[in-house]
């Protein structure tokens, strides 16, 4: 499936009743969880996965993949960066902290070019 060149393959597990109500979702404003993935790593391989995830947004493709779950994604030449740092207290655990790091983009986003004055 193509929306634009940004979401190119779902798995055939994807492709379902439920995918219709994804694309009917993602006209309604809602956000739809594609990928996701949580695993806990130590911060060697986290510091390399990281180093090969910014490789491939440089290049300006990658794919997440784990099991049978798997998207592509083009990413336009400027996406939005986003960082946020959180403490969030646990009742069992104490205080969670977080870093998270976001990419966003619109579809189109290189179609309109720099502005310019004439």
């Amino acid at each position: 499936m193509d929306m634009n060149g940004i979401f190119c393959y779902y798995s055939a597990k994807s492709l379902s009743k439920k995918t219709v109500n994804k694309y009917e979702d993602i006209t309604m404003g809602r956000d739809i969880e594609l990928f996701k993935s949580k695993e806990r790593k130590g911060r060697q391989e986290v510091a390399e996965f990281l180093r090969q995830l910014a490789d491939k947004v440089a290049a300006g493709s990658l794919v997440l993949k784990q099991g049978q779950d798997e998207v592509n994604l083009v990413l336009p030449e400027n996406v939005i960066l986003e960082v946020e740092v959180e403490d969030v207290q646990k009742r069992k655990k104490g205080v969670q902290h977080k870093l998270e790091i976001e990419l966003k983009w619109y579809d189109n986003d290189d179609a309109g070019g720099p502005l310019e004055l004439e």
